[in-house]
């Protein structure tokens, strides 16, 4: 059973195509054969470049490419299903048991809300299912009927995953169109996504990283608010320093609202800033990432401050 005769399979192809019009009707974004064949080559790309043998890559691409199928019963422990699916059919096409327990797993553990990486060939499957990301997923419908699935997916103008030479870290690298999606939108519709491909990669032998924009996003951050939204967790108040935006600690991080409250001479020296210029520049970097955001009026460095910014402008005096 090879996968260009499981990409012909009549019955497999109706699954699929029952269970994206089921999502289709509940407003998920694109889960057809294309998605399907998209996840089935870079899952097998994965294991190529990290050396596994033909038979590997040939289970995770019919893995990869079957993954789906549960959908035509229902959303809800889809990853589930599907894997009974997989193994009655692949059963009837007479593979061997081994391969088709590996096969069942992969697709059983692939979901972020039921799963995890339970070998190469799962971790694999997870990494090429949750870094599709592509405006071409979002179905055709006016703008204004998009919801965050949309925004966030219509949002990705150009999305690379890049395996280094010495496979050290896979890196899914988006330029996003932040006009249309906010980082917030995109984390909170990704970061159990991303955070699946972090221990998937550990599976692997590797690291996996995410840069948007050109920004590497910091992963141990974001798991602490993850959980602290498990915990209830609703609002979180933090202090954002120059320094975190010059070291690249909060790269990723998008406010509801910032307060800038002054600056002056303090801050600059060797282990600091290089001068007054650098100090604000970093400083300010918050004003680009909220959406509101409280300044100092009476600052006499007020107009340099909101220079550049992006966020709206709001003031107080002292």
């Amino acid at each position: 059973m090879t996968f260009k005769e499981i990409c012909k399979n009549e019955e497999i192809n109706a699954y699929l195509k029952k269970g994206d019009e089921n999502l289709g009707q509940l407003g998920y974004t694109d889960h057809s054969q294309a998605h399907c064949v998209q996840v089935a080559r870079q899952a097998g790309k994965i294991l190529e470049r990290f050396g596994y043998s033909d038979h590997e890559i040939e289970l995770v691409k019919i893995a990869g490419y079957m993954h789906d199928i549960g959908n035509a019963i229902n959303r809800t422990h889809h990853a589930e299903y599907g894997a009974l699916l997989a193994n009655s059919l692949l059963k009837e096409m007479d593979m061997p048991l081994d391969d088709r327990i590996t096969i069942m797993s992969a697709i059983g553990n692939h979901d972020e809300s039921t799963g995890g990486p339970e070998d190469v060939i799962s971790a694999a499957l997870i990494i090429a299912d949750k870094t599709d990301v592509r405006r071409s997923r979002v179905r055709e419908k006016e703008r204004a009927a998009f919801d965050i699935h949309d925004r966030v997916n219509y949002a990705v103008t150009e999305s690379k995953l890049k395996i280094e030479k010495d496979r050290s870290v896979i890196a899914l690298n988006l330029q996003v169109d932040e006009k249309i999606c906010s980082m917030y939108d995109y984390f909170e519709i990704f970061l159990g996504r991303m955070m699946l491909c972090r221990k998937s990669a550990e599976i692997l032998g590797t690291t996996f990283k995410l840069t948007v924009n050109g920004r590497k996003v910091l992963y141990i951050l974001q798991e602490y608010f993850a959980k602290m939204v498990e915990a209830g967790c609703r609002y979180i108040v933090m202090e954002v320093s120059s320094q975190s935006y010059l070291m690249h600690r909060v790269d990723g991080l998008f406010f509801d609202y910032g307060i800038f409250l002054n600056i002056s001479n303090d801050h600059i020296g060797p282990n600091e800033h290089a001068s007054f210029e650098e100090y604000l520049y970093y400083k300010k970097q918050l004003l680009k990432n909220c959406r509101t955001a409280l300044v100092n009026r009476d600052d006499p460095h007020f107009d340099a401050i909101v220079e550049g910014a992006t966020a709206e402008i709001l003031t107080f005096s002292l």
